[in-house]
């Protein structure tokens, strides 16, 4: 018994350090395993999770989904994206305004009417104060006016006139007299007149068509053939185009019927003198044969450095007037005069292409004050000190351009 005690206790000595060292191994391989675990759940939670379709973990939550969609700022496209969808239509920019419609007035002794096309008919309206592209202006006695920013016109004689635009006009039959401010396209019979600045009057009556240049210049189509059409000229069509001039009586009649449809505030023809103008000197050669006003380069300008009102400003005020010059542009100066005093006011105009006499007519809105002091252009103010010069060019600062100047007038349209 004893012995067998004893033979125990060795076998125990023996085992019992073998079962400490395996212990430690065995405990020694669990730490390891749950140390392993830790750290591959703590590189899961850094590492973004597998994509779904939409570019961003299936499980993200929705208030991450922007940021996980947004690609690192040094990302390459992926394959699969080579081919990036179109790039979308920008948005429309602003688009231009309509054109405002012609300005419409019937004269009290006359029956004016207004047709609109609509479905193809045409109706009467019984109140309307404009003409837009398409309507007609019908007129079965006495006359209407019509008036945009770029030409004013009486139609007459039972005429009939379409609008193609504010710068277009078809004259179907009657005879409409025109001033043209800045250029006008006009359709009659089977022709096609492109009228400068000027004054026209053009008739389409029993078929036969007739267009009077009064001042300005026109251009006149008809299938292939082309004329140009100077002052002082008529253009008559039955069967084919043909220029014949004016007769002095027939012209001056014309031209009275022209100024008829505005307001003068002032006037300068220089066939009776000077006038009010003390700067520059009278010369023959001017339009018609008659007088004009020629710069002389040594003073200030051609017109007049007088103090004294010549015109109070209106409205839709306009100056015109008839220069002769190579001068790219010539100048407008004059003193507006308020309670404070007289203020210069200027305005530059380019001078119409060509050669001789050529009209500018421009808006006396377009004024603007002087550097120090100025006004522009003030509507009741009293106006003085009308001059006119040519702008000596920085390659031409000791060259003087001609001018000489005839016609001024300023006015408005009635």
């Amino acid at each position: 018994m004893a012995e067998s005690t004893a033979s125990t206790r060795r076998i125990l000595w023996v085992l019992g350090p073998l079962f400490a060292v395996v212990g430690l191994v065995a405990g020694g391989l669990i730490m390891h395993g749950w140390l392993t675990r830790t750290q591959v759940g703590r590189d899961a939670t850094r590492r973004p999770l597998p994509a779904n379709n939409a570019g961003r973990p299936a499980n993200a939550p929705e208030l991450m989904r922007d940021a996980f969609n947004a690609p690192p700022a040094n990302a390459t496209t992926p394959a699969a994206n080579e081919n990036p969808p179109p790039p979308q239509d920008p948005a429309p920019g602003p688009q231009p305004e309509p054109e405002a419609p012609a300005v419409m007035r019937a004269r009290a002794q006359g029956d004016a009417r207004l047709l609109q096309m609509r479905k193809g008919a045409a109706e009467y309206l019984k109140a309307a104060d404009g003409l837009a592209a398409g309507d007609r202006l019908r007129v079965d006695s006495g006359e209407a006016r019509l008036q945009s920013g770029f030409f004013a016109a009486v139609l007459t004689r039972r005429g009939e006139v379409e609008a193609l635009g504010v710068k277009s006009l078809r004259l179907m039959r009657g005879r409409l007299v025109l001033r043209v401010l800045m250029g006008l396209s006009v359709e009659a019979a089977d022709c096609t007149l492109a009228l400068a600045p000027g004054e026209y009057v053009i008739a389409s009556e029993a078929g036969v068509f007739q267009a009077e240049v009064l001042n300005g210049l026109a251009s006149v189509s008809r299938k292939e053939a082309r004329a140009e059409v100077a002052p002082g000229m008529l253009v008559v069509l039955s069967g084919q185009l043909q220029q014949l001039p004016m007769s002095a009586q027939e012209h001056q009649a014309r031209v009275a019927e022209a100024e008829a449809m505005v307001h003068t505030l002032l006037r300068w023809d220089f066939e009776e003198g000077y006038g009010d103008c003390n700067l520059g000197k009278l010369i023959e050669g001017g339009l018609g044969g008659g007088r004009a006003l020629q710069w002389d380069t040594t003073q200030a300008g051609a017109g007049t450095a007088l103090r004294k009102p010549l015109f109070v400003a209106r409205a839709g005020a306009r100056l015109r007037a008839w220069v002769d010059t190579p001068a790219a542009h010539v100048d407008i100066t004059m003193l507006v005069h308020l309670p404070q005093g007289p203020r210069k006011a200027a305005l530059r105009v380019p001078a119409p292409p060509g050669e001789g006499w050529r009209m500018i007519d421009v808006a006396l809105e377009g004024l603007r004050g002087g550097a120090v002091g100025g006004a522009g252009f003030i509507e009741g103010a009293e106006y003085s000190s009308l001059q006119f010069s040519v702008p000596p060019t920085r390659e031409e600062r000791l060259t003087a351009k001609p001018l000489s100047i005839d016609a001024v007038q300023v006015y408005t349209l009635e």
